[in-house]
Parts: C-alpha cells; structure tokens; sequence
C-alpha cells in the first residue's frame, strides 16, 4: 500500500476527501443514535461533562498553585533563618 508518510495511507486519505466532499446527503454521513435520548438531553449530556472536565482542570491547577505556594513559602523561611 503506497504511503503519504508515516501518519497515514492515501487511500485512507482519499477516502477521507470523498467523504468531506461528498454532498449528496448520503447514509454515509447519518449515525443512528440508539440511546433514545432526544438531541437536547444529549447536548445537556455533553455539557454536563464538558463542564465536568472543565471543573477537573480547575482542581488541578488550585492544586499545583496550592503547593507552588507552600513551596515559595517555605523558601522564603528558610531564607530569613
């Protein structure tokens, strides 16, 4: 199979093209949804978890200033002795 350098195939590539230029609205570009849920509870799914992500990077990073923090403190301290 001739490549396109080591991150992917062309005809992986090509499909990919067709696919994005394909406009004639074809079955191709339709997922079926089986988790009977309407289209707003699943934009509230994923705003739940976007928000929920967005709550974990806040924690870590009070966390790394927290201790960056204690550290500088303690450098000061140690500094005046």
């Amino acid at each position: 199979m001739p490549s396109l350098g080591s991150r992917f195939s062309i005809p992986s590539f090509l499909g990919g093209m067709a696919q994005a230029l394909d406009l004639s609205g074809g079955g191709a570009a339709i997922t079926l949804d089986r988790s009977g849920l309407s289209p707003a509870q699943r934009d509230a799914r994923a705003l739940s978890a976007d928000w929920r992500m967005v709550g974990a990077d806040l924690r870590t990073a009070m966390q790394r200033v927290r201790a960056e923090a204690t550290l500088v403190r303690g450098a000061a301290r140690d500094g005046a002795r």
